[in-house]
Parts: C-alpha cells; sequence; structure tokens
C-alpha cells in the first residue's frame, strides 16, 4: 500500500473506515455469488438454505460461516463470507450444519480446512486502520473477481 493510498483516509475514523471496510467487502461477496437470470432479472442461491431467490432489496446477505464477532481475523476472508438470504443469515446450530456441508462443496475441503485452521489458530494482527484502508481499496470501484 502506497503512504498516498494511507494519506488519501487521514482524517476519517478508524470507525468509519471499519463500516465502509465490511459494506464494500459485503457488497463484492453479494455480486460475486449473484446470478443473471435473464437481462432484467438478477437472482442468487442461498448457499445455506439452497433456494433461488431475487437479490432485491435486503433479503441478500453476506453471510459468514465463522462470525465477525467471535473471529473478527476472518472478517474480510473470501472463503468465509458468501451470498445468502436474510433468514440463513441468522441461523441456528443445524443451519449451520448445512452451511459447512455445502460451503465444502463449494470450495473444495483443503480450502475449508485451511479456513478451520485460521480459525483455531488466527488472531486480528496488526494496525487494524491499515487492514480497513486495504480492504477499501481492493473492494471500492472493481469487481475483483
Amino acid at each position: 500500500m502506497t503512504s498516498e493510498q494511507i494519506q488519501k483516509y487521514a482524517k476519517r475514523s478508524t470507525k468509519s473506515l471499519e463500516r465502509e471496510a465490511q459494506k464494500l467487502f459485503n457488497a463484492w461477496i453479494r455480486q460475486r455469488d449473484q446470478y443473471q437470470w435473464n437481462e432484467e432479472l438478477i437472482v442468487f442461491q442461498c448457499l445455506i438454505c439452497r433456494r433461488i431467490k431475487t437479490s432485491r432489496g435486503s433479503n441478500y446477505h453476506c453471510c459468514h460461516f465463522y462470525s465477525v464477532g467471535e473471529y473478527p481475523h476472518l472478517r474480510f476472508h473470501e472463503d468465509n463470507a458468501h451470498g445468502g438470504c436474510l433468514r440463513c443469515n441468522h441461523y441456528s446450530g443445524d443451519q449451520l450444519i448445512r452451511y459447512r456441508e455445502n460451503l465444502i462443496l463449494k470450495i473444495g475441503q483443503e480450502r475449508f480446512d485451511r479456513l478451520e485452521f485460521l480459525a483455531k489458530t488466527g488472531k486480528v494482527k496488526g494496525d487494524q486502520r491499515l487492514r480497513y484502508i486495504e480492504v477499501i481499496e481492493k473492494y471500492s470501484g472493481t469487481r475483483n473477481l
């Protein structure tokens, strides 16, 4: 990251950078996981319940397998976040089992094992302010797919 990029955010609070980073990352995940059904309709398949839904309104969420609250170091990990519906984003334990099974089908056992390892061993490291700026720069303005 360049000093110019860091300077661009010098007057912003860390909390506002965190909110923007999360907003951009979540939007990128939703965009990554949606499908163009036809010229007018964009749909998504919830990774947890597997239902096909339209991506209109607030029913399309970025669902984290490992919660942001308990695993803040995985907040912006692309293998930990997937498009899902509102109901499943506030899942109970039985939905977590389905989420795990479907996540392994999507990303493969090796990437899932790596994610699980990071969940068990990882910690938030370094300057979070710089991390938020990195995320904002990576996910703003482009698809980066």
